[in-house]
């Protein structure tokens, strides 16, 4: 990806395909991420943190809440759903 210096006016450039030119958007969802036009990371991290958070509270009260489920369960559950969620295409 090219990153010309913060001072340069940004100028979108004209892509054709098949002679249709195509749209060019601030934000773009590429297999589960998101990219923006900006190169910042910080709506890729708030998207991710929100579908986190959502997953963990779909189990609210059906994991969470249930006394009867061992923690080690509940840890495991855990790190399969809410942690693959919010690390989803992350690099190491």
């Amino acid at each position: 990806m090219y990153q010309p210096p913060l001072s340069t006016e940004y100028n979108a450039p004209r892509i054709n395909v098949n002679g249709a030119q195509l749209k060019n958007v601030e934000i773009f969802a590429h297999l589960g991420s998101r990219l923006s036009r900006n190169t910042r990371i910080d709506d890729e991290v708030a998207q991710r943190t929100s579908e986190a958070s959502h997953a963990f509270g779909r189990l609210q009260a059906f994991i969470w809440n249930r006394h009867a489920i061992y923690l080690n369960t509940k840890l495991k559950i855990y790190k399969a759903v809410v942690l693959t969620t919010l690390l989803y295409g992350a690099e190491t």
